[in-house]
């Protein structure tokens, strides 16, 4: 009897998965060195990922991908995410932040003065954001760039 109710239960007993384990597959996602600076492109946005050298000002980088690929007006989203650890347990976990948007663009050096003062707000540690007091800064993790193009 045990042995058909395990062939047919809906629900099989398997391993049960923490959280820990799903921040360890996030982390595998962004391990490929290929998905550095990678590109995503829809009918109105451009959006690039940078995972590598998160720990330095990335506006020379962000401003040289829009020289390149922006010839009309647009509006800018900065989403970055870092790494906390909890000090009671040792729990790590990926925490975003997604700052408040720009304005709309008509000059690059408009742009590059906006994206200095968001990578100042966003390589501050003392500054990020944290659920509770228990977390603490871990390290950087990701920062999205995404372009909304104007007609």
């Amino acid at each position: 009897m045990q042995a058909l109710l395990r062939e047919y239960d809906p629900f099989p007993a398997r391993r049960v998965r923490t959280a820990t384990d799903y921040q360890r597959e996030i982390l595998d996602l962004f391990d490929d060195a290929e998905k550095e600076g990678e590109e995503s492109t829809g009918r109105r946005f451009i959006r690039w990922r940078f995972i590598r050298g998160l720990g330095r000002n990335l506006t020379p980088d962000f401003m040289a991908r829009i020289r390149e690929r922006v010839s009309t007006s647009f509006y800018l989203r900065h989403v970055f995410a870092h790494q906390l650890r909890n000090i009671e347990d040792g729990t790590v976990i990926v925490y975003y932040s997604n700052p408040k948007g720009s304005q709309w663009f008509n000059k690059l050096e408009d742009a590059e003065k906006w994206f200095i003062t968001q990578e100042e707000l966003r390589l501050d540690n003392e500054r990020v954001g944290r659920p509770t007091t228990k977390w603490v800064f871990e390290s950087f993790f990701n920062v999205d760039v995404k372009v909304v193009l104007g007609r």
